[in-house]
């Protein structure tokens, strides 16, 4: 007994010892991959594990393809691959630590014994790494040849191109590099590819045939729609048709990409879009003067669908229980926002804000830009909360909408285009949108001061597609309508609404630092004859200027508060003139902003032609 007590004492103080000495270590036998990190503090082994983990994210896992000798190579980043050194080490570092006594002195002891091999703790983008894959795969991969049915212009035949083929197996090739990543160790990985054997049954190839067949047989599909019947051919039906094989049999399906295509494109002939009521205000009372229409649009995805199952359902065995002929569309009506049934309800009782500007002197072609565009705009509706954007209710600004080229603002230059003049429209509409007290979400000066615009200085708004454009939101409660009209040489835009007593305050346009253009530019030009000339530019002088926009509800709220401001460039005159032409050094040729006419009115500069 005293011999059994020694021993026990012994083994006692041992075990004492030993986990004194581990007491901030790791247990021994504690390995990852092939590294042992037992007896390392948990300082010491995060060290030897970032160092581990730095080399493996830093070089890149080489992939050896053994047919060939051929090399891939996935650079650990590419696929989000990380280590988590905190939680790695502690899972080294539990071991022997555990709540149990029990289990955790067994586990101690079996440490000296053998080796306990930890995974590291990594996290990693899955779809990356299956497209690295997957790209390896598409290079090398030769598919195994089956039988296949193809259509020769009235029927389905059968073609026999049976042979094996051979694939990347992408599964395997996933699963070594993750056990490279668990390892923290990813030497050089060969891989090569598996055979495959075509599948297909000769007599399920027959049967599909027949089948195929038996759904070309049954002739063209109708599909009714509301006012026209459309048929789909044989020829359109038989590329809708496609196989697949399932282990030992042919099956056939509908292709679902190219019959929802052709959904899209009938679609395309069938849907329209809805026209909304535009109004007008005559003898104080709203009118419709273009009526609203309902639009109608294809369910694309139920004619799909139907398409796909009258297809398959002619593949039935009891082909006669089911009518395989007909399909009737689903077309849905749209209603327009705005229906003349509506008018009534719009709160368009009064006018809630109006601008006047004047386009004096406007050459033939700008004003007939600026008929078209306020024509665009008049009798549109706005809901509450709507956004109102200049270009999109404008549409495309060319000639198949009757525009005419005329001079706009472009980069630094004045350059004839469709829709010149249309600023006009947009500057109006701004002092009438700010008047009614409506939230402006974007105006853009023009590049240099515009006499068409003034006075005021500093309240233009121009637009070009796509942008700059000028918008506003209607923040009544009640829809606006947007009435606009020319009268002579003068563009008024009026909208309509209910008033809601708010206020509106503009302050006086404030304008500071006048800036002098440059003296004029002369150009040469061989098309010209000695002593010609003619002003391509008119000059304007530079200026800045800013006022203030504030909109105050009934209870003195504030609803929008806004300093717009504007800096306009010096433009330079300038000049063609014919080869040989005398230029004077200094000129000042008088004309005054806005004049169109060309005529010289004082100073030295060249006649115009």
């Amino acid at each position: 007994m005293l011999c059994i007590a020694g021993l026990l004492a012994i083994l006692l103080i041992l075990f004492a010892g030993y986990s004194l000495f581990y007491s901030k270590k790791i247990y021994p036998g504690q390995f990852i991959g092939e590294v042992n990190f037992g007896g390392l503090s948990k300082k010491d082994a995060a060290s030897k594990f970032s160092d581990m983990a730095n080399e493996t994210l830093r070089d890149q896992i080489k992939l050896i393809y053994s047919e060939t000798g051929s090399e891939y190579s996935i650079q650990p980043s590419d696929i989000g691959l990380q280590y988590d050194v905190d939680a790695s080490v502690n899972t080294l570092w539990q071991v022997g630590r555990g709540k149990n006594v029990f289990r955790a002195v067994l586990a101690q002891f079996l440490g000296i014994y053998r080796t306990n091999t930890h995974q590291a703790l990594y996290t990693y983008n899955s779809i990356q790494l299956h497209e690295k894959i997957d790209s390896i795969a598409k290079e090398i991969d030769e598919n195994a040849k089956d039988f296949t049915l193809e259509y020769n212009g009235s029927k389905f035949v059968l073609v026999d191109q049976r042979q094996e083929g051979r694939k990347l197996n992408q599964a395997e090739l996933n699963e070594a590099l993750l056990s490279c990543f668990e390892s923290i160790y990813c030497p050089d990985l060969a891989f090569e590819r598996e055979n495959f054997k075509p599948t297909i049954a000769p007599e399920s190839a027959d049967s599909s045939l027949t089948l195929a067949n038996q759904i070309l047989d049954a002739g063209q599909i109708t599909l009714k729609g509301a006012d026209q019947d459309i048929q789909i051919d044989k020829d359109t039906i038989a590329g809708f048709i496609n196989t697949q094989a399932n282990g030992s049999k042919m099956e056939l399906f509908a292709n679902d990409s190219r019959i929802r295509k052709y959904s899209e494109a009938l679609a395309k002939g069938i849907d329209n879009e809805p026209i909304s009521s535009k109004l007008s205000i005559l003898n104080g009372k709203v009118t419709v003067f273009t009526p609203s229409k309902d639009g109608r649009v294809l369910d694309q995805a139920s004619t799909s669908e139907s398409i796909k199952s009258l297809i398959m359902a002619r593949a039935s065995t009891n082909l006669a229980a089911t009518d395989t002929k007909i399909i009737t569309l689903i077309i849905a009506k749209k209603s327009p926002d705005v229906a003349d049934s509506d008018i009534s309800s719009l709160g368009i009782n009064e006018q809630i804000g109006t601008a006047m500007t004047n386009f004096k002197g406007s050459p033939v072609n700008r004003v007939h830009n600026i008929t078209v565009g306020a024509s665009a705009l008049n009798g549109v509706i706005l809901k509450p909360g709507e956004e109102f954007s200049t270009l999109s209710r404008l549409g495309a600004i060319d000639a198949s909408t009757g525009y005419l080229e005329e001079l706009v603002i472009k980069d630094n230059s004045t350059t004839p285009e469709f829709g010149g003049g249309l600023c006009q429209v947009s500057s109006t509409l701004f002092r009438a949108a700010m008047n009614a007290g409506m939230k402006i979400t974007e105006r853009q000066n023009h590049k240099y001061r515009v006499s068409y615009y003034e006075p005021p200085v500093g309240m233009d708004a121009t637009i070009y597609d796509p942008a700059p454009d000028f918008k506003f939101i209607n923040n009544y409660t009640t829809s606006v309508l947007i009435q606009s009209k020319i009268e002579n040489t003068k563009i008024t835009f009026d909208l309509y609404g209910t008033k809601d007593n708010r206020k509106v305050e503009i302050s006086t346009p404030i304008v500071f630092d006048f800036t002098n253009p440059d003296p004029p530019a002369y150009v040469e030009t061989d098309t010209m004859a000695a002593g010609e000339s003619r002003r391509i530019e008119k000059d304007h002088q530079g200026a800045s200027a800013s006022f203030n926009y504030k909109v105050s509800g009934p209870d003195g709220t504030v609803i929008q508060e806004k300093t717009f401001k504007s800096k306009y460039v010096p433009w330079q005159e300038r000049w063609l003139v014919g080869k040989g032409t005398n230029v004077p050094t200094n000129c000042s040729n008088g004309v005054q902003d806005g004049d169109e006419s060309g005529v010289d009115m004082g100073g030295s500069c060249p006649k115009q032609s």
